[in-house]
């Protein structure tokens, strides 16, 4: 099956016949193991047949339902599920792919009557990647980078019109992840039919310049600079910090 993911080979239609016929036999794998053939589709030139060939045969249930419930009507390339099999071909970074994986999954979750749109898919979204991991496994970090993603991916769409002290706050509380959040929304928003790239291009680049501002405000006023003025550690310390570096980001802003 390595040729499948790897140079896009197709699947002999006798082999699909057999693989349907193992839908029981699949139940019985650990969750390790489906773990460590996921890690190797998303490491190859074509993560998407990996789904799309369990799709096919009737075996992307058992292992996969957050996936499986995407085949629900989406405004992005028809259903979510093709949305996010063709995300998945749009880089070839581990970590991002497995972002773009997760990052819709509340969209099978949402209310039916009002689909395509999708309304609170990215706090669904939690939940669903959560049992996912656990189910098969995987490693603390990717569930917290995935976690994010879901949570986070339509914020960051947000970010030109935010105010300066939601952009700090949002800045602070996700920096770990943030730039690799902010290249799985950015994908989210230009890989999909139809969208309005350099529209996209310019609404990403003033939010990846407000992030650019709001990090160099919280390195610009630290802790120790407002223990040195003589503010004591505790509450006010953590606000006044705050403050401050809302002040300096709108001067930065600015330009000042």
């Amino acid at each position: 099956m390595q040729g499948l993911f790897r140079f896009g080979f197709s699947v002999h239609p006798s082999t699909l016949e057999v693989m349907k016929s193992l839908k029981e036999e699949i139940k019985n794998l650990k969750g390790e193991r489906v773990w460590i053939e996921l890690e190797k589709a998303l490491s190859e030139a074509f993560p998407c047949r990996f789904f799309e060939t369990l799709d096919s045969c009737g075996l992307l249930d058992h292992w996969f339902p957050e996936i499986s419930k995407l085949h629900v009507s989406d405004m992005h390339d028809g259903t979510a599920f093709r949305h996010v099999m063709n995300l998945l071909n749009s880089t070839d970074e581990f970590k991002i792919r497995f972002g773009l994986l997760c990052h819709d999954f509340g969209k099978g979750e949402t209310d039916p009557d009002k689909h395509p749109h999708h309304f609170g898919h990215d706090s669904l979204g939690v939940p669903c990647i959560e049992e996912f991991c656990k189910r098969l496994r995987i490693p603390n970090e990717l569930k917290e980078f995935g976690v994010k993603c879901s949570s986070e991916h339509m914020r960051i769409k947000n970010l030109p019109k935010m105010k300066p002290g939601k952009v700090v706050k949002f800045v602070l509380e996700n920096e770990k992840h943030l730039y690799d959040i902010f290249r799985v929304s950015f994908l989210d928003s230009t890989c999909r039919e139809g969208a309005d790239v350099f529209s996209e291009v310019e609404k990403f680049a003033t939010a990846h310049d407000r992030i650019a501002d709001a990090l160099s405000a919280k390195d610009g006023v630290t802790g120790k600079d407002l223990v040195a003025e003589g503010i004591k550690p505790g509450p006010l310390l953590g606000q006044v910090l705050f403050q401050r570096r809302v002040e300096l980001f709108r001067k930065l802003e600015k330009g000042e």
